[in-house]
C-alpha cells in the first residue's frame, strides 16, 4: 500500500462524521492517545501514525447556544471535571443552508455546534508552536470546520518538512439567522453580530488554553477565506480597533478589510426580514420577541430559515456584519482610513477573476447588463458611468489572460459584467484597504495575485473565487471537491494537471506557514522571488501562477476603473461588511 492510498483510507474515517456525540471515556489501559490538560479539566485526542500528527477533535469553547442561550452572545464554559474527555470525533457543525455546510456536515448539524479542532505536529508537546486558526467563509449562511477541503494534515505536514512546525486550528461559529439576525431589538439587546462573538470567544480560549496543546498563545495567526476573511477583517477592526493580544498576525483570502464593495447591507431589509421571522413563528404580538424566539421548536426555526434563504435574493437577504456600536463599532472604511484596526502582519489578496462565480448566465444585450445592475438599487447616473467605464469587448475584461468562449446560454456580455464585479467585490476594497493599511502603520502588508485555473473548472469561469484555497491547504489529493458543481470544481483540481501544479501548492502553503511562524512569507529553499512589502510608493502583488512562474507586479491593474470604485466608496462611507 503506497502512502496516498494510506492517507486516503485514513482521511475517508477521519471525516466519516459519527452520529454519537463526544462523552466516551478514555479505557485506562490504552496510553497511546495525546492528552491535553487545560483549565477547565483534561481531554484525550488520537494520533496518526502515517502524518504523525496528533488530533484533539471537537473541542468545546463556549457552553452550548441552545434553549435560553439562543441568539445570545455565546457563554464562556464554566464546568470543571476530572479524568478524561473524548475529543477523537468531530463535534457538530453549526446548521446552515447551502452546499458548503452539505459537504461539512451533511445532517450532522446541531445547534449545540461551538467547539474547534486543533491539529498539531507530534513530538513538539514540549515546545510553544505559533497557531494558524481557520475562520471558515460561506457567506455568513453556510459553511463549517468540518469541511474537508480545510483538512490542515497537510499544511500541518508542509510545516515540518521546511522546519517551521505551526499548530492548526479550526473554529465553528453560527452562520444565517442563527448567529447573524439584525433589527432595531437585537441592536438594543446587545445580540448583534453573534458569529463575530463565536469567533472572538473561541480566540479568548485559545488564548487560555493552548498551551495545553504546546500552542504559543503569543503567536496567533487568524485566517479565512470570503466571509472568513470578511470576519479576519472584523477582528482586526472590532471595537473600533481595540487589541485585546488575541493575534499576532492575519491572512484574508478574497475578503479584503473593507468589505465587499457593492454588497452593501441595509438595515431596513435587515429589519424586514426579522420581522418576518418572528410572525411566522408566532412571536411578533410577543412582549419580548427574543424570549419568543428562543423558545420556538429548533425544527420550526430551521424550516423558516432554510425556505426564506432559498426563495429570496441572496444579495437582499444579507447575514453578516452589521453596525451595532459595540463589536461592529462603525463603518469600515473610515476605521480602516483612521488607522482604527489592529497592527499586525497581514497577507491579503484576490483572484484574477473573483467575479466571474458571482454574475448570472444569459447577460447578452446592453440592456441585459443595465438591468442587472439596476437591480442592485443604484441610480442612473451610476448604471451611465458602469457603461461607459467597462465598455462591451474591452481588451481588459475577464478572463484576462485565459481564453474562452461564449455563447448565448452564458452570456455574450457575461465577461463585461464579471469584471465589473471583480473590480467592485474584490480589486478595488482590496485596493483600498491595502493603501490605507500601509499609511496607517508600519506593520507589514504582503498583497497576493492568484491566476491559476484548477482541473474542473470552466474556461469561463477562468480563476475564479475560492480556487486557490486548494493549493494553500496543500490539498493535492482534492479531498472533499469531487462531486462540486462549478464553478467550485467538478473534480480534483489537481487531476491530469502538470507537476507545476503540486509545486505551486508546496510554494504557497510554505509561504503560509512561513508567515505563521516567523510574520514573513519566504523560507529557505523557496523557489518564487522575494515577497516584497506593500509601499504607498512602490504598490506590489505577488503573483502565483502554475502556468508560468510565480512572480511580482505592480498593483495598477485595471486602474481607471478601480480608482473610480474606491471614490465613490470612499464618498460612500455605507459600506459595513
Amino acid at each position: 500500500m503506497d502512502g496516498f492510498t494510506s492517507a486516503n483510507m485514513w482521511l475517508t474515517l477521519v471525516f466519516t462524521i459519527a452520529s454519537i456525540h463526544l462523552t466516551n471515556a478514555l479505557p485506562t489501559a490504552d496510553l497511546t492517545h495525546p492528552i491535553a490538560h487545560i483549565r477547565n479539566g483534561s481531554y484525550y485526542g488520537t494520533h496518526n501514525t502515517h502524518f504523525n500528527q496528533d488530533f484533539f477533535l471537537g473541542v468545546p469553547f463556549a457552553q452550548p447556544p441552545v434553549k435560553d442561550l439562543r441568539l445570545r452572545p455565546p457563554m464562556s464554559l464554566n464546568n470543571t471535571w476530572t479524568g478524561l474527555k473524548n475529543a477523537t470525533e468531530y463535534g457538530y457543525a453549526c446548521i446552515g443552508y447551502g452546499e458548503d455546510t452539505e459537504i461539512g456536515g451533511g445532517d450532522y448539524v446541531s445547534e449545540d455546534c461551538l467547539s474547534l479542532n486543533i491539529v498539531r505536529p507530534a513530538g513538539y508537546e514540549h515546545e510553544e508552536l505559533p497557531v494558524a486558526v481557520w475562520i471558515y467563509g460561506g457567506g455568513w449562511f453556510e459553511g463549517t470546520a468540518l469541511d474537508p477541503r480545510y483538512n490542515s494534515t497537510f499544511i500541518v505536514e508542509q510545516s515540518v518538512l521546511i522546519n517551521k512546525p505551526i499548530i492548526a486550528v479550526s473554529i465553528n461559529y453560527r452562520v444565517s439567522g442563527w448567529g447573524w439576525l439584525y433589527s432595531k431589538e437585537i441592536v438594543e439587546a446587545g445580540v448583534a453580530n453573534l458569529g463575530l462573538r463565536d469567533q472572538r470567544l473561541a480566540l479568548h480560549w485559545l488564548q487560555e488554553n493552548i498551551g495545553a496543546f504546546g500552542g504559543d498563545k503569543k503567536k496567533v495567526t487568524i485566517w479565512g477565506e470570503n466571509a472568513g476573511a470578511g470576519s479576519v477583517g472584523r477582528q482586526l477592526l472590532a471595537y473600533n480597533g481595540r487589541d485585546d493580544g488575541l493575534f499576532s498576525g492575519a491572512i484574508s483570502e478574497s475578503g479584503p478589510t473593507a468589505g465587499f464593495g457593492l454588497i452593501d447591507p441595509i438595515p431596513e431589509i435587515s429589519e424586514v426580514l426579522y420581522q418576518n421571522l418572528t410572525e411566522a413563528l408566532g412571536c411578533s404580538d410577543s412582549a419580548d420577541k427574543l424570549d419568543c424566539l428562543r423558545k420556538v421548536p429548533t425544527d420550526a426555526f430551521n424550516n423558516y430559515l432554510n425556505s426564506s434563504g432559498k426563495t429570496e435574493d441572496y444579495y437582499h437577504i444579507y447575514y453578516g456584519p452589521q453596525i451595532d456600536g459595540d463589536i461592529v463599532f462603525r463603518n469600515s472604511i473610515s476605521q480602516i482610513e483612521d488607522g482604527d484596526f489592529v497592527k499586525v502582519p497581514y497577507i491579503m489578496g484576490e483572484n484574477t477573476d473573483e467575479g466571474t462565480g458571482f454574475i448570472p448566465f444569459g447577460i447578452n444585450t446592453d440592456s441585459d447588463f443595465t438591468n442587472y445592475f439596476a437591480g442592485w438599487g443604484l441610480d442612473n447616473t451610476t448604471l451611465s458611468e458602469f457603461a461607459r467605464l467597462y465598455p462591451n469587448n474591452a481588451p481588459n475584461e475577464v478572463p484576462a489572460t485565459h481564453p474562452a468562449s461564449f455563447d448565448e446560454t452564458i452570456g455574450l456580455q457575461f465577461k463585461r459584467a464579471a469584471t465589473l464585479m471583480t473590480d467592485a467585490l474584490f480589486t478595488a476594497p482590496k485596493r483600498l484597504a491595502s493603501e490605507a493599511w500601509v499609511k496607517n502603520t508600519n506593520a507589514s502588508l504582503y498583497s497576493y495575485r492568484f491566476n491559476t485555473i484548477p482541473n474542473g473548472v470552466p474556461d469561463y469561469f477562468a480563476v475564479t473565487h475560492y480556487v486557490e484555497v486548494a493549493f494553500v491547504f496543500h490539498n493535492v489529493k482534492g479531498q472533499g471537491f469531487p462531486g462540486l458543481e462549478p464553478p467550485y470544481f467538478g473534480e480534483d483540481p489537481f487531476k491530469n494537471e502538470p507537476a507545476s501544479y503540486v509545486e505551486l501548492a508546496d510554494e504557497m502553503s510554505r509561504r503560509w506557514v512561513s508567515f505563521v511562524h516567523d510574520g514573513t512569507p519566504d523560507y529557505e529553499g523557496c523557489t518564487g522571488p522575494k515577497w516584497p512589502k506593500y509601499t504607498l510608493d512602490s504598490p506590489k502583488n505577488i503573483v502565483f501562477d502554475a502556468n508560468v512562474t510565480t512572480s511580482v507586479e505592480p498593483d495598477i491593474y485595471r486602474k481607471e476603473t478601480v480608482d473610480y470604485f474606491i471614490g465613490k466608496f470612499k464618498a460612500a462611507m455605507s459600506f459595513t461588511l
